[in-house]
């Protein structure tokens, strides 16, 4: 639900953060090859992203979640960190 978001930290490009700002989360933006450590260390909660950066960057090595989530732009996927995902509701937590 977009009310979870709120209070969140997410690193987004700039066409999104309008969006990330509606939904009450806290749009952050930062180098792309910062973002591994970021998510990693938990200064991010989530990102914003191409579905082929999370590949290419490995993302996937520190992510325990990806979200199909249309911002307006297409092929947007949204990533949250391992501590985030945990601390959801498990209803959430579903694949």
């Amino acid at each position: 639900m977009p009310s979870d978001l709120k209070g969140m930290k997410i690193h987004c490009w700039p066409v999104h953060m309008c969006a990330i700002e509606g939904f009450g989360a806290v749009p952050v933006t930062l180098p792309n090859q910062e973002l591994y450590t970021a998510l990693e260390r938990g200064t991010v909660d989530a990102s914003t992203a191409l579905w082929s950066m999370t590949w290419g960057a490995k993302y996937y090595e520190v992510l325990k979640s990806h979200v199909n989530f249309d911002l307006g732009t297409p092929v947007t996927a949204v990533r949250i960190n391992t501590k985030t995902f945990e601390g959801l509701l498990p209803i959430y937590k579903k694949s």
